[in-house]
């Protein structure tokens, strides 16, 4: 997403919070589908405004998730927020 948007790519960055809204859905992250789902429509109107603040509470929501995932499943957080998709997913 931060390449995306430092590129200027409505397109890209379209498509990468396409894959976010999914991805957070499959672990039933409603308030990070809706900020995904939003941030997808603005690319959509090519309107990049205010997109900065959505991509902080992805980035947020996502740490969050992968603290919870570790917690849940006894890795130590460093393993699981290196390897979970999501989490890569965050900091493009």
């Amino acid at each position: 997403m931060d390449h995306a948007l430092a590129s200027d790519d409505p397109v890209a960055l379209r498509e990468v919070a396409q894959q976010a809204k999914s991805r957070y859905a499959y672990f039933f992250c409603a308030p990070l589908v809706e900020t995904a789902s939003k941030l997808e429509k603005l690319a959509a109107d090519n309107e990049l405004g205010g997109t900065d603040e959505m991509l902080e509470e992805l980035r947020a929501g996502t740490a969050d998730l992968v603290q919870e995932l570790a917690s849940l499943t006894g890795l130590p957080l460093e393993m699981s927020a290196r390897e979970t998709p999501v989490a890569a997913l965050a900091s493009k």
